[in-house]
């Protein structure tokens, strides 16, 4: 889950942790909201102290989670270089089974937008292998997704949909987000402008409304390249596209 302010619990856990001395349990919960938000300074100075604290070094979590972190942080911001690097850091240590295995689709994305065609495919095959031994869907779906980007034409179209259709069967909303902006991103640089408003507006209205606003920004950025015209959301405001796409389609369903 995702939230626009930073929300009571993450507030409760900052002032337990300064009171107990657990920098890792104060500053947490900001390392994992302020990248999605887009926000650098705030996601450094999480990092900076998480990793400045004696008592975790060697720790695994200490390890993987500022390089998540910081590579859904450059993702949002598409500042794809700097999220491979960081990504690729998160991923070195894969028997922490947490955010080291979260990693991987970053470094997908990442490595597959920075011209490192060979390390997304790589990377790829890896999450594939996780997905077959999981047997999950949401795990199916965010294979289909690493799939789809290290592919092209009709491959990556089945791929994409394939990704979508079993993410929307979990409660993984903003993976499912996030991979309709992919394949938004992909149907306008084919020049299926109509297709990729679909899909576009279908992420940016999920991914503005969760408080993702790096994200939501990119698919704004991807819009507007279509010719669309999109507004700022204000509070009470549930729709953040024009009155003429919401009349033209009714409001997006889950994802």
């Amino acid at each position: 889950m995702i939230w626009t302010t930073p929300p009571p619990l993450a507030t409760e856990a900052v002032t337990i942790g300064e009171a107990t001395g657990s920098h890792f349990l104060a500053h947490y919960g900001a390392m994992v909201i302020e990248p999605w938000r887009g926000r650098e300074t705030e996601t450094l100075r999480a990092i900076g102290t998480i990793t400045g604290d004696r008592t975790l070094s060697g720790e695994g979590k200490s390890l993987t989670a500022p390089q998540w972190a910081l590579a859904v942080l450059y993702n949002g911001l598409g500042r794809y270089e700097e999220a491979r690097v960081a990504a690729e850091k998160g991923c070195a240590y894969p028997q922490e089974l947490g955010l080291a295995l979260s990693s991987l689709p970053e470094l997908v994305e990442a490595a597959a937008r920075s011209g490192r065609r060979d390390l997304a495919v790589e990377a790829a095959d890896r999450l594939s292998a996780i997905a077959q031994a999981s047997g999950t869907a949401w795990a199916a779906g965010t294979s289909a997704a690493a799939r789809a980007l290290v592919s092209e034409g009709e491959t990556a179209e089945v791929l994409y949909r394939e990704a979508i259709a079993r993410l929307e069967s979990t409660q993984v909303r903003t993976a499912c987000a996030r991979t309709r902006l992919l394949y938004g991103e992909w149907l306008r640089r084919e020049d299926r402008a109509t297709e990729a408003r679909e899909q576009l507006t279908r992420a940016h209205a999920f991914l503005d409304r969760a408080g993702a606003e790096a994200f939501a920004e990119r698919a704004r950025r991807e819009l507007e390249a279509t010719g669309e015209t999109v507004r700022s959301r204000t509070p009470g405001t549930d729709e953040a596209l024009t009155p003429r796409r919401h009349r033209s389609r009714g409001w997006p369903g889950k994802g």
